[in-house]
C-alpha cells in the first residue's frame, strides 16, 4: 500500500507539472498577442499625432516605423549612462510576437525539451522505483516521440533528421522539416501525455484515475485536474 501511494503521488505530481507547462503555453501565447497589439496601437497613435504637427512634414508610415529601432532596458533612456539589454526593429518585434512567430516557436520547443527532461531525468526513474521496476520497463509512446523531437530541437537546431520517421503518435513531420508546433499540435501533445499518466496509474497501481487535458468546468469526482 505504501508503494502504491508513493506511485500515485509521483504521477499526481507529474500531472501537476504538466498543468504548469500548459499554463506557461497559454500565458506566453496571450502575452505575445498582447505585445504585438501594444506595438500596433503605439504606431497608429504615433502616426495620428504626427499628422497634427504644423511643420508640414508627412507623418511616418507604418512601414517606416517598422524599420525604426526599438530598445529594451531596465532604466529610462534619460538616466545618465543608460544602457540597453536588447535591440530590434518595431517590425521584427511585431513579427516575432505574431501567432506562430519566432517567440511561439521557441517557447513550444522549450516546453517539449523541459517536459521530456523532467520525465526522463526525474519522474521515469522515480515511478519505476516506486513500482519496483527498472527505468527501461517504464515506457510511454508519447515520450518516445518527444525524445525524438527533443533530439532534433537540441542537436539539429529545430530541424528534423531521419529519426523523425520513428515517431509512433506525432506523425506531423518529415526529414528536414522545421519543428514548428501549432496550438493544435501542442493540444495533442498535452492530451497524449495525460493519457500516458492515466495509463500508468491503471497498469502500475490498478487505479482508474483519469487525467484529462480538456476538462469540463464541473468535472465528475473521478476526473483529476
Amino acid at each position: 500500500m505504501e508503494a502504491k501511494a508513493a506511485l500515485l503521488h509521483h504521477l499526481k505530481t507529474f500531472n501537476a507539472l504538466i498543468d504548469l507547462m500548459i499554463g506557461l503555453q497559454i500565458d506566453c501565447r496571450t502575452g505575445f498577442k498582447h505585445n504585438k497589439s501594444v506595438m500596433e496601437k503605439a504606431q497608429v497613435r504615433a502616426h495620428a499625432l504626427a499628422k497634427l504637427r504644423k511643420d508640414n512634414k508627412p507623418p511616418p508610415t507604418i512601414e517606416e516605423m517598422d524599420r525604426a529601432q526599438a530598445f529594451f532596458a531596465r532604466t529610462a533612456p534619460t538616466v545618465p549612462d543608460a544602457r540597453y539589454l536588447h535591440r530590434t526593429t518595431q517590425g521584427e518585434f511585431k513579427s516575432r510576437n505574431s501567432e506562430n512567430g519566432v517567440n511561439t516557436i521557441l517557447m513550444d520547443r522549450s516546453i517539449i525539451v523541459t517536459m521530456y527532461s523532467f520525465w526522463e531525468e526525474h519522474f521515469r526513474p522515480t515511478i519505476a522505483a516506486a513500482a519496483n521496476l527498472t527505468k527501461d520497463e517504464i515506457k510511454l509512446d508519447i515520450f518516445g516521440d518527444l525524445r525524438i523531437l527533443r533530439h532534433c530541437i537540441i542537436h539539429r537546431i529545430g530541424k528534423c533528421d531521419v529519426e523523425i520517421k520513428k515517431t509512433k503518435i506525432l506523425k506531423w513531420f518529415s526529414e528536414r522539416d522545421e519543428i514548428i508546433l501549432t496550438e493544435q499540435m501542442m493540444d495533442e501533445i498535452f492530451t497524449e501525455v495525460k493519457k500516458g499518466i492515466t495509463l500508468l496509474a491503471k497498469e502500475l497501481a490498478g487505479e482508474d484515475v483519469v487525467y484529462h487535458y480538456e476538462r469540463p468546468l464541473q468535472p465528475a469526482s473521478s476526473v483529476r485536474s
